[in-house]
Formats: structure tokens, sequence, C-alpha cells
């Protein structure tokens, strides 16, 4: 029964998917987007819904919720979905990512402009023996 459930959650959620790419497909070709851009523009900004959903009903019911569990759910969201959000933001000619909060994240360390150096000088497999290097400083 619980397959049952599953898979008619995941259709649900798949055509959702679906009808919400062809309606934003439709308004970008309507701004000039050719059908390539408008296809990669849509695609960009739904691909990390899941982890949204899986964000907001952690927000909805994070009392209870285990420590890794909450990590685990943040981590995902962050590691997949800025990416996706600074490629249609590109696409949607707002220009690329900024460090609007001026965090200093688009400045190299010295730590890593040095690892980069070393490792353009090196062979790919001495790359663990650098990681291992810089950690230990």
């Amino acid at each position: 029964m619980r397959k049952t459930t599953e898979g008619r959650a995941r259709r649900r959620r798949q055509q959702r998917y679906v009808a919400l790419q062809r309606r934003l497909e439709v308004v970008f070709r309507r701004e000039g987007y050719s059908r390539r851009k408008a296809h990669d523009t849509a695609f960009h900004l739904l691909d990390w819904l899941d982890e949204l959903d899986e964000l907001h009903r952690l927000y909805r019911h994070i009392q209870g919720q285990s420590d890794r569990h909450v990590r685990d759910v943040v981590t995902r969201f962050l590691v997949h979905a800025p990416h996706h959000i600074n490629a249609a933001k590109f696409l949607y000619k707002l220009g690329g990512p900024k460090d609007v909060f001026r965090l200093g994240f688009f400045r190299r360390s010295r730590v890593s402009t040095r690892w980069h150096k070393r490792l353009a000088n090196r062979r790919f497999s001495d790359s663990a023996h650098l990681i291992r290097e810089d950690r230990n400083r």
C-alpha cells in the first residue's frame, strides 16, 4: 500500500513539474527567449523544488527533528539550489552571483591561492597530499 501511495505522490509531483515547466516556457518565449533558453531557464527554476519542499516541511515541523536530519535537509538544499538559482538569474538577464552581504566568498584566501598554484604545478594524483598538507597548517 505504501509503495502505491509513494508512486501516486511521485506522479503528482512530476505532473506539477511538467505543468510549471510548460507555463514558464510559454512566459519566457513571449518575452522573446529562444525555445532552448526558455527551457533552460525554466529547468533551473524548477530542478530544486524537491529540496525546497523538503526544507519547507522541515521548517513546519522542526521540533522533534534530530540534528542530523536538520543538517542533512539544509545541506541538500544548499548544495543543489543556489547553483540553479544563479544559472536562472543569469539566463533571465539579471546578472551573475554577487556577494551582496560582503561575506568575501569571491575572494580567495591565501591558503586557497597557494593550494591552486601548487596544484597547477603538480600531477592530479598528488592533490590528496596537498590537501592533507594544507589542513595541517
